[in-house]
């Protein structure tokens, strides 16, 4: 048997979409360059993949690679989702070590690197030698091409690379034959699997050059920061369920549950607050009569200003400042004709602002996993208003959409809302939004246009519902590109659409949505049962912590240990997981940005040991307070309002970006 059949039946048994790709290979543009039995280059079409042999350019560029390595570089801890009950773990470790202890920080990571990229296999030899480095525990290996990948297996013997990397305790990711695009969402899914905390520090080698290679790249560059951050935090689950409960409680409402609803023909126009929106406004008026409109977040002032009555308001946020926003608009305009479609997290006094209310819920909120069924959480409902707009909308069967305003973006110099918008209203100027537009992107008519990270996932999500629900999405904004929208100019939108259709359209829509009286909703839970867990969870908790001090040195093996416990007791706690579940792992990522720069590793070993005591501290004193809010719907109560952890006073906090970090 040859090498290449070897590793046909290989990949046979351990990656078999890769087996398939290469079988069902035919174009042949490449011929192996040989030296005595070697082989040493690739001849593809004209040129060669190397310039020189294989070996010595592998030889050149690992020299080149390990005196400078691309690295991802979190300057500070900002991705890890700080809130007050992390930041306050923080303070402690700083109190108790940073302050003490004079222990050197690096720059980047020294241990615990989760991931390096490889962009590009060509022969394989550099993939040897970066096992032989040992930098990451998950290497992704990125061939665009496949005959290149299969020139490959000429020479390399796969199963050895694989049980290499396996006795190394590195997890190896194959990625072969996949578009630029196909490839980074592989890369995306598995890092959801894992866990991102050991993100910081990854590696990148690019191997050789290509269209792909670069793409590839770009791609990475544009998404990991952004897809990497810390989501969900304790202080926030605690105002989500509170409202949850509230406006359960208290309130009449429909609920769109993920289902199966009549498929709509009738077109709605998806209408964002973004500054293209001027342009624009006038031909939304001309169309409201033969479209359903829906309104994103603060979008209802803008429309309500320049006479166009939305049909359905979206609202995704579940802070006070949305009812502030909407009461300052009810007084000013008559409400009654629109419905509410909000997360049940909304706050509570908004719901009596409209004429009737739909709740949706999000998916991975611990409202949504203590209040609902399995599965009736909607798909693509973050992270902005424009997101639960398109989301609740394609569940609800449209499949015509027209979309102005949702920018995701903006053009150089652009404003950061239409000019009729109450955040103008409020005083509210550009720096009092996120700054960091350093991302840039196709432009919807062409160019690049700038966008901060937060915009820049909310139009992947629009791009993914719009595929999955296969909608008819035609982008008249004036901002980023949404791959699969069509651009369109608004001016060139022709609808033929009936106006005296939409009040059955939408009579339709409410016909097939139950109606819950107040209290209806949670009248079977059984709240006695999820405040047991609260009250259970210290000890095994405790046992768990108690097992880990002392032993180990890495942040690694800790995340492992924890998460191991998570995995274990999930369906026991599953209540409290759900509550504390974004700070319990955004806490141990945090200690870990600065733990794994420390290079002493006696120094790493006391730093481990005190975040063990301060985040057993933080995790007890979230469970103590969930346990609260829960007792009071055990008897029926408003819940209580809470107080957040307690952040340190202006005379003894330090900024987490400056305790510290110097140069080793």
């Amino acid at each position: 048997m040859s090498l290449f059949e070897k590793n046909l039946e290989f990949f046979k048994n351990k990656e078999n979409s890769i087996y398939e790709k290469v079988v069902n290979f035919t174009t042949e543009n490449s011929t192996l360059i040989f030296e005595g039995d070697t082989a040493v280059n690739l001849r593809m079409g004209n040129v060669n993949l190397y310039g020189k042999n294989e070996k010595d350019y592998v030889d050149s560029q690992m020299e080149d690679f390990l005196k400078n390595p691309l690295r991802l570089h979190f300057t500070n801890p900002s991705h890890c989702n700080l809130s007050p009950i992390s930041i306050g773990m923080l303070q402690k470790l700083r109190d108790r070590f940073l302050i003490e202890h004079k222990a050197e920080f690096s720059t980047f990571p020294v241990t615990d690197t989760g991931f390096l990229y490889l962009l590009g296999i060509g022969l394989g030899q550099i993939v040897v030698r970066l096992l032989d480095e040992e930098l990451a525990s998950n290497y992704f290996l990125f061939e665009p091409v496949v005959e290149i990948f299969a020139q490959s297996m000429h020479k390399m013997d796969w199963e050895q690379i694989y049980e290499n990397a396996e006795n190394k305790g590195i997890n190896l990711i194959l990625i072969v034959g996949e578009t630029p695009l196909q490839s980074v969402l592989r890369v995306e899914a598995h890092i959801r699997k894992i866990g991102n905390t050991f993100i910081d520090g990854s590696y990148f080698v690019a191997h050789y050059s290509s269209w792909e290679i670069e793409e590839i790249y770009g791609y990475l560059m544009d998404r990991l920061k952004s897809f990497n951050y810390s989501t969900g935090f304790y202080e926030d689950e605690l105002v989500m369920m509170r409202n949850s409960y509230e406006n359960f409680k208290n309130h009449t409402f429909r609920f769109i549950k993920n289902g199966k609803y009549l498929r709509q023909e009738y077109p709605v126009l998806i209408v964002g607050s973004g500054p293209s929106l001027e342009y624009d406004i006038d031909i939304v008026k001309d169309l409201q009569d033969r479209a359903i409109v829906v309104s994103c977040g603060t979008t209802i002032n803008v429309l309500l200003k320049n006479g166009i009555v939305p049909d359905f308001q979206v609202e995704i946020e579940n802070v006070e400042d949305v009812y502030k926003f909407n009461k300052k608009i009810s007084e000013k305009y008559d409400l009654s004709k629109v419905v509410l479609v909000a997360t049940n997290t909304v706050h509570p006094k908004v719901t009596g602002l409209f004429g009737e209310t739909w709740y949706y819920a999000r998916g991975a909120l611990s409202s949504t996993r203590v209040f609902m069924e399995p599965n009736a959480d909607l798909e693509g409902t973050t992270p902005l208003s424009a997101n639960p707009a398109i989301a609740s909308m394609a569940v609800l069967g449209f499949r015509n959409m027209y979309l102005f305003g949702v920018d995701c973006g903006r053009y150089v110099g652009a404003s950061h809302h239409h000019k009729d918008s109450i955040y103008h209203e409020l005083g509210m100027e550009e720096q009092d939004f996120d700054p960091a537009y350093g991302i840039r992107v196709p432009g919807n008519f062409g160019g690049k246009v700038e966008t901060t990270a937060v915009l820049d996932m909310s139009r992947w999500v629009i791009s993914s519902i719009r595929k999955k629900f296969g909608i008819h999405m035609y982008n008249s904004s004036h901002g980023a590109r949404i791959d699969g929208a069509i651009p369109m100019a608004a001016d060139a939108i022709e609808m033929e659409s009936d106006a005296g259709r939409k009040a059955l359209v939408i009579k339709t829509l409410r016909d097939q949505l139950k109606t819950y009286n107040a209290g209806e909703f949670i009248a079977d839970l059984d709240f006695d049962k999820f405040l047991e867990q609260f009250t259970e969870f210290g000890e095994g908790f405790d046992e768990c912590l108690s097992s880990l001090v002392g032993k180990y040195s890495s942040f690694s093996e800790i995340d492992s240990k924890i998460e191991e416990f998570w995995n274990t007791n999930f369906d026991k706690y599953k209540c409290v997981f759900a509550m504390i579940g974004g700070s319990f792992a955004s806490m141990i990522r945090l200690a870990a940005f600065y733990g794994c720069r420390i290079s002493d590793e006696k120094a790493r070993f006391e730093y481990i040991q005190i975040f063990l005591e301060a985040y057993q501290e933080q995790v007890l004193w979230m469970v103590d307070q969930s346990r609260g809010l829960f007792e009071d719907m055990v008897n029926g109560e408003t819940v209580r309002s809470f107080k957040s952890y307690p952040l340190p006073t202006d005379e003894d906090y330090v900024e987490p970006d400056t305790i510290g970090i110097v140069e080793a």
